[in-house]
C-alpha cells in the first residue's frame, strides 16, 4: 500500500492487480478484510477527488474491480474497524463514538 492506494504483486514484484475508485481511509488494519477465498476485499475508502467522502468497497482481488459499494451514509463517518462476515453476508463497522452497525441486505 502506498497513499491508500491498494495493489496486489506476485511473487516476483510484478503488479498483478491495481484497483478502481480504491483508497484506503488510513493505513489502519482494522479497517480492512480479505475473505477467506482471498478472492475479495472488503475495506473502509475515501473517494480520490471527493475530500472526505467515505465509503465501504467490496472489491474482486483478482480483477480490481468494484462489485458494491455503501456510501452517502452519515454512519460511515469516523470508522474505526470493519468486519464482513462471510457466512452471513454482513459488514460489520465501529467507529469512534462506539457504535456497531450492521450492513446486511
Amino acid at each position: 500500500m502506498t497513499g491508500g492506494e491498494v495493489k496486489v504483486f506476485d511473487f516476483h514484484g510484478r503488479l498483478v492487480t491495481s484497483f478502481e475508485d480504491h483508497r484506503l481511509w488510513s493505513p489502519n488494519s482494522n479497517q480492512v478484510h480479505i475473505t477467506n477465498r482471498q478472492d475479495e476485499i472488503v475495506s473502509y475508502c475515501r473517494a480520490p477527488d471527493v475530500g472526505d467522502q467515505s465509503s465501504i468497497n467490496v472489491s474482486c482481488i483478482l480483477t480490481g474491480k468494484c462489485h458494491a459499494k455503501l456510501q452517502g451514509e452519515e454512519c460511515l463517518e469516523d470508522v474505526t474497524s470493519l468486519y464482513f462476515n462471510e457466512e452471513r453476508n454482513e459488514i460489520y463497522t465501529g467507529n469512534a463514538s462506539g457504535k456497531v452497525f450492521v450492513w446486511a441486505n
